[in-house]
């Protein structure tokens, strides 16, 4: 812990139970699988805080691909607690015939798990999968989903119209977000939906006193009201604010809405 070997002796410790009341269970799981386990593993808050940023990241593209039309229905882990302990080709069964097909990525990983268990590069293959993931949803250039929600613009003052995403990209997307699910199966994470998870996160900050509801809906009207004057710099300048306080904003035909990130 924070460099130090842990010791009773030297109080330095921290029981399970704790960490489950601070984090969520899959932050946790995230940070144990981060190292390999033949590797010695420190915890501190800095690394706690990494391990969330990077859970989000995860769910916030899985949210960008339902936005653009990928169907979550039973979203529900498709391998169960004894498919996920026996073999990756038992367990990838399991998923629907569209799915299971070995991809390049599915591939990468089963190598890097058979690699005397390297969960840390494991990882790294999940990451790389939702940056490309993230890189193709932009080079599709959704700001407007198949659903008619907008994606949240990367400045206020371009606003292009969004376009549908193709059957064949569409394909593609399907693939990415099918080899995520089987990869979060095999590691235990990615056991709820987006929304869910966001869902989850917002509601725990707000009943720590973390977030101001009220402040932060009153910066949202201030940024839409701006936005209709075509102001754009002082809703640029509001976006930033609401980034400081880990409050992601999600513009949609029905008005915006916020999650809190941290």
């Amino acid at each position: 812990i924070n460099n130090e070997k842990m010791s009773k002796s030297l109080g330095n410790f921290i029981m399970i139970k704790d960490m489950l009341a601070k984090y969520h269970s899959e932050v946790i799981r995230l940070f144990l699988l981060s190292k390999h386990y033949r590797s010695p593993i420190d915890y501190n808050e800095n690394s706690m805080d990494e391990v969330i940023s990077s859970l989000d990241k995860i769910y916030a593209f899985m949210d960008r691909a339902y936005k653009a039309g990928i169907s979550f229905l039973n979203y529900s882990h498709d391998v169960s607690s004894t498919e996920a302990s026996s073999t990756f080709s038992e367990a990838s069964s399991t998923f629907s015939e569209t799915s299971s097909t070995f991809s390049e990525t599915w591939t990468t990983f089963k190598n890097d798990m058979d690699d005397d268990f390297n969960t840390a590069k494991a990882m790294a293959t999940v990451f790389d999968t939702v940056k490309k993931g993230n890189k193709f949803l932009d080079k599709c250039g959704e700001s407007v989903s198949s659903r008619g929600e907008s994606i949240s613009e990367p400045s206020e003052s371009i606003s292009e119209p969004g376009k549908s995403i193709s059957e064949e990209n569409m394909k593609i997307l399907e693939t990415m977000c099918s080899d995520l699910r089987k990869m979060g199966s095999i590691l235990g994470i990615l056991s709820q939906t987006p929304e869910a998870y966001f869902k989850a996160k917002k509601e725990a900050g707000l009943a720590d006193g973390v977030i101001d509801s009220k402040m932060v809906d009153q910066l949202v009207m201030e940024r839409t009201e701006a936005r209709k004057s075509k102001n754009f710099a002082r809703a640029d300048e509001i976006r930033k604010q609401l980034d400081e306080m880990k409050i992601i904003l999600e513009d949609g035909s029905n008005g915006t809405t916020w999650k809190f990130s941290q």
